[in-house]
């Protein structure tokens, strides 16, 4: 009997109300982190939100501009040569070339060429002295070339030493005294 009593103590204490919760006590330390969990399925896309505001126009590059491009993307994939023309038309004349000459024992010296075709020449005073200035001597063409060489082929017994001016177009000049040129059929070039 006793023990019956006991349990029904027990049982009629345990279905008591226990009253009013005391103060809840300070948090306890962090425990270490666990292992991560299996990765979840991905969810269902959500609505699209509102359009926003069209930007700006953009601007448009001029059609002569693309011209141009397009050109100058042609010349350089050619070879380049009327860039090259066209900066040596904007250079001012030039000093593209010397040479030495003789004519004979005695008249000896040198010769250069500018780039505008102008042949200017210094004779030396004889064989072991050279002369003290340039003076003009001729001009190769009065056309609108630009040279860029002279060249002289020398003669030798019983032949005449020759002279030869080249221009940046291919146009070719020869002369045996730097002062007559007479043109050769030009070089064709792209």
């Amino acid at each position: 009997m006793r023990i019956l009593l006991l349990t029904m103590a027990l049982a009629i204490s345990g279905c008591m109300s226990s009253g009013t919760p005391g103060p809840q006590g300070p948090q306890g330390e962090v425990g270490p982190a666990g292992m991560p969990g299996e990765k979840g399925e991905r969810g269902e896309r959500g609505e699209a939100g509102i359009p926003g505001q069209p930007g700006k126009d953009g601007k448009s590059v001029s059609p002569a501009l693309v011209k141009e491009l397009e050109k100058a993307l042609k010349d350089i994939t050619s070879g380049g040569q009327k860039m090259v023309l066209e900066a040596m038309d904007a250079m001012p004349e030039q000093v593209v070339s010397t040479v030495h000459f003789r004519f004979g024992i005695s008249e000896m010296g040198f010769a250069l060429l500018t780039s505008d075709g102008r042949i200017f020449i210094m004779n030396n005073k004889n064989p072991v002295t050279s002369g003290d200035r340039f003076t003009y001597s001729s001009r190769v063409s009065t056309d609108d070339h630009k040279f860029v060489s002279l060249t002289v082929l020398p003669g030798g017994e019983g032949s005449k030493q020759l002279f030869l001016a080249m221009a940046s177009d291919g146009h070719t000049f020869i002369s045996d005294d730097l002062k007559t040129w007479t043109q050769k059929d030009p070089l064709k070039l792209n």
